[in-house]
């Protein structure tokens, strides 16, 4: 499930907050709303906002606040400031006081969003027939009004003070029909951990080891640097990665192989990234390299290919060299053999393969 699709489907996600600019002489009714966040059908963000800030990097930090918290790019998210016509005018601060004073409803309205970006996709999942349940990393208490509507809407389990344990439980006591998403933290958040999303983390990771529940990471698992692959020592330990546009660097260290998983990249088509200095070796990044055949092509004009290899006890040594060499795009491939073990290597080497046996490898 994409994100556009279900944000199509949902007609885009608004969440409303207000800006206590303390720098402004004017201000807005209580009831009135100020400033929202407003997601698009295409995935994109805008912050409108009923002041102007016109502090040096001002728009630029509010926009990484946002992206830090939506697991976006912040070429993704505009800023509108002080536009009468679809705010109220609140005037405007200088030197960054709108950063100190409403930075923290900017990184909580954003928060709000990614929770509801959750709930849509749950809400889907729901209708599909799927058993479905949230557990927030903070008290259900302190979400706003709209949100916990949406997830009494999609919930099928009474709330439950054990958070996930008790609604995996219920929900089906099969092993490999148990899937968890953790959008716990995105893309800027490094570790290390602290409650109450360190809590979460070792809840997920004891139901994948003790209750076999197969874990789906969005964006990058809680607890890596999605930017250097440092890791919490209780990051969440994802079997799938859905990672947006491209494969970020922290994602393909070492030492985070075990806690990524498979990983996927979802394309952006209209995200405009720059060329990388590196590129991940994948299928579709060699693909230019094994060019489509023609149809009256023969094994000998690509590549011919002599493989010594195997003995007694070691014959899949030749045969997985033989797939090997065919799968890099070899055309003929020819497999050196002891005699010992010919027959066992030409039953199991791929058939565009030629298996043949020798006295010695001397020979």
């Amino acid at each position: 499930m994409r994100r556009r699709s279900f944000l199509a489907g949902a007609a885009g996600l608004i969440v409303t907050f207000t800006l206590r600019a303390e720098a402004s002489p004017l201000t807005v009714e209580s009831d009135s709303v100020d400033a929202y966040l407003v997601i698009a059908p295409d995935g994109s963000a805008t912050v409108y906002a009923g002041k102007v800030d016109i502090g040096t990097g001002a728009r630029a930090a509010i926009r990484q606040i946002v992206a830090e918290e939506l697991g976006m790019s912040p070429e993704r998210i505009a800023l509108i400031e002080g536009d009468t016509a679809l705010t109220p005018n609140q005037g405007g601060t200088g030197g960054s006081t709108g950063i100190m004073v409403g930075g923290i409803q900017i990184r909580q309205a954003a928060a709000t969003a990614r929770q509801g970006l959750i709930n849509l996709a749950a809400a889907q999942l729901k209708r599909a027939g799927w058993h479905t349940d949230v557990h927030l990393s903070f008290p259900e208490s302190q979400c706003s009004d709209l949100l916990r509507k949406k997830i009494t809407e999609f919930r099928d389990t009474p709330p439950v003070a054990a958070a996930v344990v008790a609604a995996v439980s219920a929900a089906n006591p099969s092993r490999a029909h148990t899937i968890i998403l953790d959008g716990l933290l995105g893309l800027g958040s490094k570790p290390p951990l602290r409650d109450p999303i360190l809590a979460a983390c070792r809840e997920i990771n004891r139901l994948r080891q003790e209750r076999g529940a197969h874990v789906f990471a969005v964006d990058q698992p809680t607890g890596l640097n999605g930017d250097s692959g440092e890791t919490d020592r209780n990051c969440v330990v994802a079997d799938f990665t859905v990672t947006i546009a491209a494969a970020k660097r922290g994602l393909l260290a070492d030492n985070a192989t075990n806690l990524v998983g498979r990983l996927e990249v979802v394309p952006l088509s209209d995200l405009p990234l720059e060329a990388a200095d590196e590129t991940v070796a994948c299928a579709a990044s060699l693909q230019g390299l094994l060019p489509r055949r023609p149809f009256d092509a023969h094994k000998n004009q690509f590549g011919r290919v002599g493989i010594v290899a195997g003995s007694r006890g070691f014959a899949g040594a030749a045969t997985m060299c033989a797939w090997g060499a065919l799968r890099g795009g070899a055309g003929l491939v020819e497999v050196f053999v002891p005699e010992n073990i010919y027959e066992i290597v030409a039953a199991a080497a791929p058939f565009e393969s030629m298996v043949k046996p020798v006295k010695s490898y001397r020979d």
